[in-house]
């Protein structure tokens, strides 16, 4: 299994990002909340009259002490098989951060430099897979511009308020999958 590492290079991780939100590759989207002590998944939104999704996809963030964990479900809402591409862990992905007034908020991601294995995703008509992250998400208003000591602990540089939170994930072979979170720390 050694041979099958690769090392991903820091300025390739940062640019696939990080990404927390659900749904079809038409557009459409899912909303979630999350309070203090449970986890929470998007709720996958109906695809618009006349088109058909081919991936639903919800966000999952539980709590971990004073961050929340992140991961990804996939599910394969159509007839056929479908393929991709992604490697492990699982850090195929864009994060955006806004307030619930709209203001955009900084997301400080430290420089992310792991070992990656390449993994096919297979779905079957029906099947869901779950993408687990390495990433955790918490909130400091006095972060540093590296992020701190922890790679994969991110950032979001305010004190803890209700924010909304979009996410954009990429797997090669795949359409984007775009999905919308809340995430209410009180």
């Amino acid at each position: 299994m050694a041979d099958r590492l690769t090392r991903a290079p820091a300025a390739c991780l940062a640019t696939v990002g990080f990404l927390i939100a659900a749904c079809g590759p038409h557009g459409t989207q899912a909303q979630a909340t999350q309070g203090p002590d449970e986890p929470t998944a998007t709720k996958p939104a109906t695809p618009p009259p006349g088109e058909a999704a081919m991936v639903s996809t919800s966000l999952q963030l539980a709590p971990n002490g004073s961050s929340w964990s992140l991961a990804f479900v996939l599910e394969n809402t159509t007839g056929g098989e479908l393929r991709g591409q992604l490697y492990e862990p699982f850090v195929g992905f864009k994060l955006e951060v806004t307030s619930a007034t709209g203001a955009r908020l900084v997301l400080v991601e430290p420089s992310l430099d792991m070992p990656v294995r390449p993994r096919s995703l297979v779905l079957a008509p029906g099947a869901k897979e779950r993408l687990q992250t390495p990433i955790r998400l918490h909130f400091d208003p006095a972060v540093p511009p590296s992020g701190g000591d922890d790679p994969r602990l991110w950032t979001i540089r305010s004190a803890p308020v209700p924010v909304r939170l979009r996410a954009t994930l990429e797997i090669t072979g795949m359409p984007l999958q775009v999905a919308d979170a809340t995430l209410d720390p009180g």
